[in-house]
């Protein structure tokens, strides 16, 4: 759980890091390191989000085999809950542009 948080806190503070970067070079230059970073971590997060699901569910399928008892709930919920994780990054971006 400290790696989690370590890894949490270095990454907002790169984020701050960059914006205060870019700011120093002036002009519009500096939202594109924020959007860039956003960018990044959108993409992250969908990467990660699918290998974090399929892990889940292997290891929900590993559990039934083992105790003889599939809990097909469990699998679909984690299933459903993957793609809402994986999809809510373009969501956001897809409903933010939107308004503009």
């Amino acid at each position: 759980m400290k790696s989690l948080s370590f890894a949490f806190y270095s990454l907002v503070g790169t984020f701050f890091a960059n914006i205060a970067h870019a700011q120093q070079a002036g002009g519009d230059e500096w939202i594109k390191a924020g959007t860039g970073m956003i960018d990044k971590l959108i993409a992250a997060i969908q990467t990660y989000s699918t290998q974090i699901t399929i892990l889940a569910i292997i290891a929900t399928l590993i559990a039934a085999a083992v105790s003889g008892q599939a809990n097909w709930g469990r699998t679909v919920l984690i299933l459903i809950c993957g793609i809402c994780i994986a999809i809510s990054p373009e969501a956001v971006t897809y409903l933010t542009s939107i308004t503009k």
